[in-house]
């Protein structure tokens, strides 16, 4: 079913204004294969929109029958064209050969509605008390945050976690990649919340230690959607493993056989091989992968002398890959691969593993990257694995889906005011000491890759509003929360003065960031608070990048009043009291009214900020890292909060006054 954009007179469903598609009501159009192969829907859009579309025959709408001269292999990337042509959300072809008749350019941002969620998806919010969030870009993240503050008295380090932007990027995957399963790479971040929201959704996980099996475990996720993904593991990884009924583990190198047909031989091995790209962020073939031509062909003989069953083939190009033809590449020397598995006699090679490094559409760059990514790999899976020669096709994205779907809040415990002025006369930095820093958090973007990240400054709904002085920029260094002289997460930061109780708000923090922290000096920073949010949709803004699959993905899921260019976040608030209903949150409450919010994020008043009510949190929601009021003891179902956890803050209704 694909939910396309199809010209409209009457306003959205919510009578949300100044949407970039404000001039389009959703329809619900069925994009099956039709007789003769041709899977464009041009009956259907007649059938709701009144007019078949232009680019089809005359006889289209009555007939059901096409016109247009389609190739069977790219049905559904045409059939999504001629949806978007004829819902007039991109320019015509032939637009001169009719009159000249304008139609309205893509617009510069785009709304990814949250899909319709399955049961299972619903129950995994209210198991963690996800509050609905119009929206969930990082502006409207930032407008939640300070209600979010106010409600539960937050003084310390804590995490937005927003379980609708993982349904969403779920949602977009399968639009773009619909033969390849996604197994979240839990490595990337084990927080319970995501694993337990994608569990539901129906994806995989690619588990690299014995902690991200218990995970999966946790949540009785069947082994045919866990892969052992780790080419290099102690014989008590595959002892555990072998407990819990895992089928399916990678390997590389010899030694790794020969402890396999040692003690585990029933274990299905996919051999790993190196096809990286040499010029991406973060290269791992000098640590995984067998060289396709001169190591496998040894790996596979030994294999089959040791009557192990070796069933698929997986490879790692590296995160950050912009050369996105060694995926073509990569995929036809498995491909390759296989043939030599088959020649050898391993007649259930089933498996394909095209590995991770996405990284999600949340801007036209991105969006470019990951769409050209999608369409290389679809095309080159069709020519080396067409549909129903029987393999499995997986990848194992970890940044795709963790990435934007946390936001990460620090406050400022100290300052010190700026020294003598820099060299050349430039203003000297001002000194803030954060909440986190790279034994926590940054561990990794700051200490190792050596960023410096992006940040959002918050006022505190506990002071007074800020007067016109505390406005202007000016340079400052951020100072993590340690003893440690190299603790610093940014040199060169530019913001306006803060004070002490101010916060900071990093976007795009759930990748690689708490996961990673330390316990050094007291290990404070490793457990911060968490709290979670379903927001209905995000605007991203992709500039002119206008790809058919990203809008018909972009269509998917509820017709709500989502906050879209041009409006604050809180435009459409009246949607979160329906979907708090439709998704049937427990709490022990009362449920305010929502209504709309139109103060920004900056505002240190309480007017135009997210409030949540708190909720009663008898039924879990424990653990010992926070200073929540709601915190309790007991397990929270489906892997809500263990000990090794942060306390996990309960909400139940978001109230925008």
């Amino acid at each position: 079913m694909i939910m396309a954009l199809a010209p409209s007179a009457s306003a959205g469903a919510f009578g949300a204004a100044a949407s970039p598609f404000h001039d389009y009501a959703f329809c619900e159009i069925v994009a099956g294969p039709r007789e003769g192969g041709c899977a464009t829907p041009c009956a259907a859009l007649a059938d709701c929109c009144g007019a078949a579309s232009d680019d089809c025959g005359a006889g289209a709408a009555s007939s059901g029958a096409c016109s247009m001269d389609h190739d069977a292999s790219s049905d559904q990337e045409r059939a999504l064209d001629a949806l978007l042509a004829a819902a007039a959300c991109k320019p015509r072809a032939d637009d001169d050969a009719d009159g000249g008749r304008a139609r309205p350019a893509a617009p510069a941002s785009v709304t990814f509605a949250t899909p319709p969620l399955p049961p299972a998806a619903r129950a995994v919010l209210g198991v963690y008390g996800a509050a609905p969030a119009a929206a969930g870009e990082p502006a409207g993240v930032m407008a939640a945050a300070a209600g979010l503050i106010r409600a539960w008295g937050l003084s310390d380090t804590f995490y937005v976690y927003d379980l609708g932007e993982v349904a969403r990027l779920h949602a977009l995957w399968v639009a773009a990649m619909p033969r390849v399963a996604p197994f979240y790479a839990v490595k990337c971040n084990p927080e319970p919340g995501i694993v337990a929201m994608l569990d539901a959704l129906g994806a995989g996980f690619d588990c690299a230690s014995v902690q991200e099996l218990e995970r999966a475990a946790a949540l009785g996720v069947p082994q045919s959607r866990v892969i052992f993904a780790n080419p290099c593991k102690r014989p008590a990884d595959f002892r555990y493993a072998a407990e819990k009924g895992s089928e399916y583990t990678t390997f590389d190198c010899a030694s790794e056989l020969e402890k396999i047909a040692a003690g585990y031989p029933a274990f299905k091995c996919v051999l790993r091989i190196r096809c990286d790209d040499e010029t991406c962020k973060i290269n791992l073939g000098l640590k995984y992968g067998a060289d396709p031509q001169e190591d496998a062909p040894q790996l596979l003989a030994l294999a089959k002398s040791l009557g192990l069953k070796v069933v698929g083939v997986s490879f790692h190009v590296g995160s950050g890959c912009q050369n996105v033809a060694v995926y073509a590449d990569a995929i036809r020397a498995a491909r390759a691969t296989f043939d030599a598995a088959e020649a050898l006699g391993f007649d259930d090679m089933h498996l394909l593993d095209v590995g991770g490094g996405f990284t999600a559409p949340y801007d036209a760059e991105s969006a470019d990257l990951f769409y050209r990514t999608a369409a290389i790999i679809n095309g080159t899976i069709d020519e080396c694995f067409p549909a129903g020669c029987g393999v499995r096709i997986i990848a194992e994205p970890g940044r795709y889906f963790a990435e934007t779907s946390a936001t990460l809040f620090t406050t400022i415990l100290g300052q010190r005011a700026a020294r003598a002025g820099a060299a050349g006369g430039a203003p000297a930095p001002r000194d803030y000491w954060l909440s986190d820093g790279t034994y926590g958090s940054f561990r990794i973007q700051v200490a190792v890759d050596g960023l410096e990240p992006t940040c959002v400054p918050l006022r505190s709904p506990f002071l007074p509003p800020p007067g016109p002085e505390l406005a202007a920029p000016g340079p400052c260094r951020l100072w993590g929360d340690s003893e440690r002289d190299e603790d610093c997460v940014h040199r060169n930061a530019l913001l306006p003065a803060l004070r002490d109780g101010d916060w900071l708000g990093f976007p795009h923090a759930g990748a690689y960031t708490i996961c990673s922290a330390s316990k050094f000096s007291g290990g404070r920073m490793a457990k911060p608070t968490k709290l979670f949010v379903c927001s209905q949709a995000a605007t991203r803004d992709l500039g002119a990048y206008n790809d058919p699959a990203l809008r018909a993905a972009a269509a998917r899921g509820l017709p709500a009043g989502a906050a879209t260019e041009g409006t604050t976040p809180g435009a459409t608030a009246a949607c979160a009291a329906e979907m708090l209903q439709a998704l049937s949150v427990g709490c022990g409450a009362a449920a305010p009214a929502a209504s709309c919010c139109t103060d920004d994020a900056m505002s240190g008043d309480s007017e135009g900020t997210a409030a949540l009510s708190a909720a009663s949190n008898e039924d879990g929601g424990g653990g010992d890292g926070g200073d929540s009021p709601a915190a309790g003891g007991g397990d929270a179902p489906m892997g809500g909060c263990d000990d090794e956890a942060a306390s996990v803050r309960r909400a139940c209704v978001l109230e925008l006054p």
